[in-house]
């Protein structure tokens, strides 16, 4: 939870959480999870995305242990991403996402990603068959909505996402390096 750089986009997500709330949504909770540095800046900014979320079906979860976060991601179905809304990619790409381990991390842990269509997040998500690319915020809420009425289309998602999140393991990780590092000649 902090403030620059390639912020999560934490406010537009609960903005967008509630106005599916607002129009009928139950049974589910939106779980924001990540750190926060010990800075009166960021303190401030997690105070307010607490706020934000006050009465409705939203958890924040601050500083959590990796295990408590894979945890967390298993009890997932759904991961939204946000980082580089509304932020021209040419001119400061910093605040964009430029790979988003988070995103692998919960496909591999069974969620169905739906993410900003920027930074990396469009080389690692296939739209509609690992997970669900968005531009507009409708677009986020109109995906959600989709993959919670329709199960078996989540369960899919999932599972596909599921698979395609192998490729980032360390073996293969391993194997692609090796491959670039002898296209240039730096290993047989």
């Amino acid at each position: 939870f902090f403030v620059a750089a390639h912020n999560k986009k934490h406010l537009l997500m609960i903005q967008a959480f509630k106005e599916l709330v607002d129009g009928g949504l139950t049974g589910w909770t939106l779980r924001l999870a990540g750190g926060v540095v010990d800075d009166p800046i960021h303190r401030r900014y997690l105070q307010r995305v607490r706020a934000e979320a006050q009465g409705y079906p939203i958890a924040i979860d601050a500083n959590l242990s990796f295990a408590r976060l894979v945890d967390l991601y298993s009890q997932s179905a759904i991961y939204w991403h946000a980082a580089g809304f509304g932020e021209d990619e040419e001119r400061e790409p910093i605040k964009l996402e430029h790979f988003g381990v988070t995103t692998v991390e919960a496909m591999a842990s069974g969620c169905a990603p739906v993410v900003i269509r920027k930074g990396g997040q469009t080389e690692i998500i296939d739209h509609g068959r690992t997970g669900f690319l968005w531009t507009q915020v409708e677009e986020l809420k109109e995906y959600t909505r989709r993959l919670i009425q329709d199960k078996p289309l989540r369960r899919a998602m999932a599972d596909n996402a599921l698979a395609a999140s192998r490729r980032f393991d360390r073996a293969h990780f391993g194997v692609a390096i090796d491959r670039s590092l002898q296209k240039i000649g730096a290993i047989d």
